[in-house]
């Protein structure tokens, strides 16, 4: 940061009001690299989104500060569009201290891309919507070095077609307890809503992305790892719709790698909508 906006910044926070309403909320769109965290969730002793983000909060805001966050996402899993949300125990600071500030007391593998101001009783996992998650395959016939963090290399040829079939019999509001882990906090209801399922092998590296109003525990994992098989032929295509049927975890493939894993973005109901933005898209 340039002196001048350092002081600016600086000016700015200490003019901001010195009680903060009691229904402020404010939420941070988020990018990071996954590699180096443990995850998003705080943890003691180990390295996590949420607790570097408290951490760079705390720094700017001179008092503790917990965020929660839209998606917990796993060791090794990787975002561009994580939403985190708090509510300012005593201030509300000008929405730029939150990301030039905020900014200045992170690392270079996470940033705060936008803050928002939300309505009162906005919370960033529960008022979500819908989610979006793009897997990142590499299948060339050597691995790339640059995707080595980025991507799960399956060396090709893979039956894109046979994978876009089996993907889009997941498509809708159906039981996906085929495809959710053990461990986590398992979910009692285990019925999604999956609005899409798309591949693109042209893009580099190849892609599946999934869309849908929730998501189980590593079920965007499971799901790529089955599709993979189906792909090299090791299964067919309608057996996804048996999986989905019998709803036996045994019976999917592997778990893909959490490396290839990325949260793209997160939607709300327009009643949650930011009331302002800072940068204003």
């Amino acid at each position: 940061m340039t002196e001048t906006l350092s002081l600016a910044l600086s000016a700015d926070i200490a003019a901001a009001a010195t009680s903060a309403r009691q229904d402020a909320v404010i939420s941070l769109v988020v990018s990071y690299v996954g590699t180096d965290f443990h995850g998003f969730q705080r943890q003691r002793a180990l390295r996590s989104v949420q607790g570097d983000l408290e951490q760079a909060l705390r720094e700017v805001h001179g008092e503790d500060v917990p965020v929660f966050g839209a998606s917990r996402t796993d060791a090794g899993v990787h975002a561009r569009g994580q939403v985190v949300s708090f509510a300012p125990p005593t201030r509300v600071l000008p929405l730029r201290a939150y990301v030039f500030g905020v900014n200045d007391h992170l690392a270079r593998d996470v940033r705060v891309l936008r803050a928002e101001r939300r309505p009162a009783g906005f919370h960033a996992r529960f008022a979500a919507r819908e989610k979006s998650y793009t897997y990142s395959l590499d299948v060339g016939p050597v691995a790339s070095v640059f995707l080595a963090d980025r991507a799960w290399h399956r060396r090709g040829p893979l039956d894109w077609d046979s994978m876009q079939a089996a993907a889009k019999l997941l498509v809708g509001y159906r039981d996906f307890s085929a495809f959710q882990a053990a461990g986590g906090d398992p979910e009692p209801d285990t019925h999604c809503h999956l609005r899409d399922a798309a591949i693109d092998p042209t893009a580099s590296p190849a892609t599946i992305t999934l869309r849908g109003n929730r998501f189980l525990y590593k079920m965007v994992r499971n799901i790529v790892g089955t599709l993979a098989e189906v792909g090299l032929g090791w299964r067919s295509a309608g057996s996804m719709a048996a999986l989905l049927a019998a709803g036996d975890r045994a019976a999917r493939g592997q778990t893909a790698p959490a490396r290839g894993l990325c949260l793209e973005s997160v939607t709300y109901e327009p009643e949650a909508n930011a009331t302002d933005s800072f940068p204003r898209s």
